[in-house]
């Protein structure tokens, strides 16, 4: 008898278990959209003119509050210190705390995609644009224009980046005309080969 008790016992506590998790997933799945469309709400909302403001605010809480520094003057070390920052896992939980304010969960993504985009502003003839939502970043080719969105980018980066491709990605867009020459040189000598 005191075993089927026990047995009924330890399947309550199960039970209960189960609902605990149930409803702990559920409260971060809300939390996460919210949060979401909070962010969307704030990129939607934000105008060209903040974005040097923005962009002051990645660099002085990166350094304050992460003790990480943050050059809008040299993109080499700016963009691996940013990938860090947001794709090492232990500091990408107290980087999004650091930027947290009441009401915009995700400001992490308006203040480090201010200072990307920036980052692309002055190292790769980039220039802002705002169309219907969040603002992005044209950037002027030789040969025609290539548009990118910093804030998109840092959101993906956060969630299932390596902590180089930030630095691979404004590399890329630094030297993009020298990449597009080399490109232009493959497919010319490959099409020599076809005659």
């Amino acid at each position: 008898m005191w075993f089927w008790i026990f047995l009924g016992v330890l399947a309550a506590l199960g039970v209960l278990f189960l609902l605990f998790v149930v409803v702990m997933v559920i409260a971060v799945r809300r939390g996460l959209a919210q949060g979401a469309a909070e962010l969307e709400t704030a990129l939607n909302a934000l105008e060209l003119e903040e974005i040097d403001a923005k962009v002051d605010e990645c660099v002085r809480v990166a350094l304050e509050r992460l003790d990480v520094r943050l050059d809008i003057e040299d993109w080499e070390q700016s963009s691996r210190a940013l990938g860090a920052m947001l794709c090492v896992p232990k500091r990408k939980q107290a980087a999004l705390r650091a930027f947290e304010k009441p009401g915009l969960s995700y400001n992490l993504f308006l203040a480090t995609g201010a200072f990307l985009g920036e980052l692309l502003q002055r190292h790769a003839r980039g220039v802002w644009k705002k169309g219907d939502a969040e603002p992005y970043m044209e950037l002027q080719l030789d040969d025609g224009l290539s548009t990118t969105w910093p804030f998109s980018k840092l959101q993906k980066q956060f969630w299932e980046g390596d902590p180089d491709d930030l630095f691979a990605y404004v590399h890329m867009s630094v030297h993009a005309e020298d990449y597009l020459g080399k490109l232009e040189e493959q497919e010319f000598k490959s099409g020599d080969l076809d005659e």
